[in-house]
């Protein structure tokens, strides 16, 4: 039986570790994914561009130089370029040798991309559909597993895309259900409000 409530203390020396990376090329990919979403936020909804629109493409510009910190400039390259296209060994692992470092691997690779499942649709009017969204969130992640298998700064797992591609659609789900209620609210309270 895994104890959960001592996973994270136990694997402390391993979530500091994450987040050891080269802050210049974090920086830079800060700067370089804030301006391209901004240009795809004028571009695409140009009729909508407001002033919280640039904040949220500043917001996901840090989130995407952190996922670039965590996944890419926090490890040397091998020089060998390495795949796991064993769906769901991660998860066997934990069941068979209640791994603490593999559940919080897994936690983590979820969490990663809760945000995009967020920011996207809140800033993007058009992967507000369900199956657009979950398109970029395949693309997303199966796009940072390819670096990493390129960059040979990590290895292409089918396991990562899951995870992060689960991720995002939790964050999706959770900024749907937030934008439903905030709609629901702002109906009632025209409502109440409109003139007799």
């Amino acid at each position: 039986m895994i104890r959960l409530d001592f996973i994270f203390y136990e694997q402390k020396d391993y979530l500091k570790q994450m987040f050891q990376f080269n802050w210049k090329w974090v920086c830079l990919v800060m700067a370089a994914a804030a301006v391209a979403f901004f240009l795809v936020y004028v571009v695409t909804g140009w009729r909508h561009v407001a002033f919280s629109g640039f904040l949220l493409c500043i917001l996901i510009g840090i989130y995407m130089g952190c996922v670039a910190g965590l996944t890419l400039f926090n490890r040397e390259p091998t020089g060998t370029a390495r795949m796991n296209l064993d769906l769901f060994w991660s998860y066997r692992a934990v069941l068979e040798t209640h791994s603490s470092k593999r559940l919080v691997e897994i936690i983590c690779n979820i969490a990663m991309c809760v945000p995009f499942g967020i920011m996207i649709p809140l800033l993007l009017r058009w992967t507000r559909n369900f199956f657009v969204f979950l398109l970029c969130d395949v693309a997303f992640t199966v796009f940072i597993e390819s670096v990493q298998y390129i960059t040979t700064r990590g290895l292409f797992e089918l396991d990562d895309i899951f995870n992060n591609a689960l991720g995002g659609i939790i964050g999706y789900l959770v900024f749907y259900l937030c934008y439903k209620l905030a709609e629901g609210i702002r109906d009632m309270m025209a409502e109440i409000f409109r003139p007799a």
